[in-house]
């Protein structure tokens, strides 16, 4: 359960006392996955997903009535005077999410300093919204709809001595549609989809120094990507690890990015 409450009329009187939404959610979901042995040229890994949600949102809130009569301000001294406090029921949703996907990756040592990687996505989400804000009519409205997407991604990375990694990749994103809880803007939003193109490196800057804890490696990635729009948007990051975390970040790492 998740409860959001906000100060909606930004200011020391209470005329908006409560603007808040409840979130209640009750979900199921299952991963499986068949994976080859790590130790050979080919190694693929396939597998499906599936989750069944339901969510209710009560959205709601607390109005002063002095907000409807412009009578907030008409104490003494154009002091705050309170006209009463009116519940209101904004929003009253109830969501069905049915999801599946079916996935698979290979990657294939082409040589030693050379991988290729290919895989694909195809996700089904199914979606079902029903307005129960009042009043309520005997079959409350409903809205669904289905939104599918088949998504590749290929990869080719090469190692060059002294640990130095490049790598070019080509991927299909997607994130799903749904609905609003009214339609004041639009009642759907439709699923988006988005190409994304990297080229970039990694190397080491400095080599370790000492075999203590504060062994340090500097690591340098550069991204180049392009959305649909064919926009590139380089990115540089720059960040100096603790070794003896294990390759996971620990305290003490230090981050640097710099992006367009």
């Amino acid at each position: 359960d998740v409860y959001f409450n906000q100060d909606l009329d930004i200011s020391p009187f209470p005329m908006v006392p409560t603007a808040a939404q409840d979130r209640v959610t009750r979900s199921f979901s299952q991963e499986v996955r068949l994976t080859s042995p790590g130790d050979q040229p080919l190694r693929y890994i396939v597998g499906a997903y599936y989750q069944h949600s339901k969510r209710d949102i009560d959205t709601f809130a607390e109005l002063d009535f002095c907000l409807f009569v412009a009578s907030c301000f008409s104490g003494p001294a154009g002091g705050f005077v309170s006209g009463g406090v009116i519940p209101a029921v904004l929003a009253d949703n109830r969501i069905t999410f049915k999801q599946y996907a079916l996935f698979g990756q290979i990657n294939y040592d082409i040589m030693d300093t050379l991988e290729l990687t290919a895989a694909l996505r195809y996700d089904i989400d199914r979606r079902r919204q029903q307005d129960l804000s009042p009043p309520v009519a005997a079959v409350p409205p409903g809205f669904k709809a289905t939104y599918k997407s088949l998504q590749p991604k290929f990869s080719l990375a090469y190692s060059f001595p002294g640990g130095t990694l490049a790598y070019a990749t080509m991927a299909k994103g997607f994130r799903s549609g749904g609905f609003n809880s009214n339609d004041v803007v639009t009642r759907e939003f439709k699923k988006e989809e988005l190409w994304n193109y990297e080229l970039g490196f990694k190397t080491m800057l400095a080599e370790a120094m000492g075999v203590s804890r504060s062994e340090v490696a500097k690591r340098v990635a550069f991204i180049m990507s392009g959305g649909t729009e064919g926009v590139l948007s380089p990115h540089v990051t720059v960040f100096a690890r603790n070794a003896a975390s294990g390759g996971t970040p620990a305290t003490g790492d230090k981050r640097l990015s710099i992006g367009v």
